[in-house]
């Protein structure tokens, strides 16, 4: 990575006039994270009613030969002021770092590292208020025309406008409805938690991103990433090379060449979370590893229609819930709650079906939910009970997983417990390359 003082050069260019603007202030105060470490505060929800798509009964953990690992951290700084009808609005800056380590023939080393800077304001609000908002180059803006491979992977320097949505390409820009309004603009609180939400969406883009880009060197090995793999979807549009849209399904969503796009990334992406904050009413004391579908647990399912949407890529993943290291939860007195020992594991459908659908496993589920009249849950449910191939497959995956529970990470109580030593070392390697908050506020 460039020095600072190169660094510093190089932002106060892209800047430009508007560090020159009298209505611009630098911070100058001492910076502080916008971020705060999470500690061991689970919101356990139970959900009744859900519907068991498959129970492994009997899991041996073994240790896979090659595996990709990815994570990703941020710190996020308050930079300056722009001034307003006679307030001082925020603008902030994040330094979000993904990184991914390999682990081959028993060592893990560093494999790739995203490393870029965003600088994050609510300038079309502030626009709207008659007040200077800062505007930066298109190819350097985050924003609904998508086309984030491209920027991301050319810049390290970047800008977003926070109070702006990011909707669907196909809108004018001048059409995006604002997520802060103009008399919003005096809500430091509401201004911060954007640019912090903005931040953490970025961040998870760069994750498919780094995902994508190890998938189409590698079309053997897993990745598993740190969180739930459906939380990276809803922003693939925004990619401009992956074709993973939930809002929209577009006609050549279904063609052979599409599908099989999709189960090329799908077949290899692992999620594992650790913090898990929706479980069955019936976990316990049940044996083995039970999985259910993913919207179902992730509160995605509308009310209204009581299942879960088949033309959304959500609801082609399996979520199974397994205790990683439970024989270490009687020496942890700090947590006594068997649930916040839990860790899920999210496995996309084509992960666990034969190379021989790749190219028609959208069609062929959605053809079985039309001719049989069955919900998308019990067809998939119905198809690995019918496939060996599907219950060895997912059966690996969790052994897998299990093999990563030792050696322990070192690290807080409840991480102790959920996190794997691999996405635990990539993270230490990534937040090392974090700037300090006292070096970020100091770029201008």
């Amino acid at each position: 990575m460039s020095s600072i003082l190169d660094l510093r050069n190089r932002l106060r260019q892209v800047l430009g006039g508007a560090l020159s603007n009298p209505h611009v202030r630098r911070a100058t105060f001492t910076p502080a994270f916008e971020e705060r470490a999470e500690d061991i505060r689970i919101g356990n929800t139970v959900v009744r009613d859900l519907e068991l798509i498959y129970r492994i009964s009997d899991v041996i953990p073994q240790v896979i030969d090659r595996a990709y690992f990815i994570d990703g951290t941020l710190r996020t700084v308050h930079l300056m002021d722009i001034e307003c009808r006679g307030i001082q609005v925020p603008i902030f800056l994040s330094q979000i770092i993904v990184g991914a380590t390999i682990r081959e023939n028993n060592e893990l080393r560093p494999y790739r590292i995203l490393n870029k800077f965003i600088i994050l304001a609510p300038s079309r609000a502030l626009s709207t208020a008659n007040c200077y908002g800062i505007y930066l180059p298109s190819n350097i803006t985050l924003d609904q025309t998508g086309n984030f491979y491209e920027k991301i992977m050319n810049n390290d320097i970047l800008f977003t406008d926070i109070s702006l949505r990011f909707q669907l390409r196909t809108q004018s820009i001048n059409n995006v409805p604002l997520s802060i309004n103009p008399e919003e603009l005096t809500g430091t609180g509401k201004l911060r938690s954007k640019a912090r939400n903005r931040a953490k969406v970025i961040m998870r883009i760069m994750e498919l991103l780094l995902a994508y880009e190890i998938s189409r060197q590698d079309r053997r090995s897993f990745i598993i990433m740190d969180g739930p793999i459906g939380l990276l979807l809803p922003y693939s549009r925004l990619t401009g090379v992956i074709n993973l849209e939930v809002d929209e399904f577009p006609s050549d969503r279904y063609t052979p060449q599409a599908q099989r796009n999709l189960y090329e990334l799908l077949s290899r992406v692992i999620g594992v979370v650790k913090n898990v904050e929706i479980i069955p009413p019936d976990l316990f004391p049940q044996q083995g590893v039970p999985f259910y579908s993913f919207p179902q647990v992730g509160g995605l399912v509308d009310p209204e229609k009581e299942e879960v949407d088949r033309d959304d890529l959500r609801s082609y993943i399996l979520a199974g819930y397994v205790q990683l290291r439970p024989d270490l939860l009687r020496e942890v007195p700090s947590i006594w709650s068997s649930a916040s020992a839990l860790i899920r594991v999210d496995v996309p459908l084509p992960a666990i079906l034969e190379s021989s659908l790749s190219s028609n496993w959208l069609t062929f589920f959605k053809q079985r939910v039309d001719q049989t009249g069955l919900p998308l849950t019990q067809a998939i449910s119905n198809h690995i009970n019918s496939s060996t191939y599907s219950q060895q497959r997912l059966s690996e995956i969790v052994s897998y997983i299990m093999g990563e529970a030792y050696p322990v990470p070192s690290t807080s109580p409840h991480r102790m417990l959920v996190e794997l030593y691999p996405i635990a070392e990539t993270e230490y390697w990534i937040r090392s390359k974090l700037l300090s908050a006292e070096e970020l506020a100091s770029l201008i």
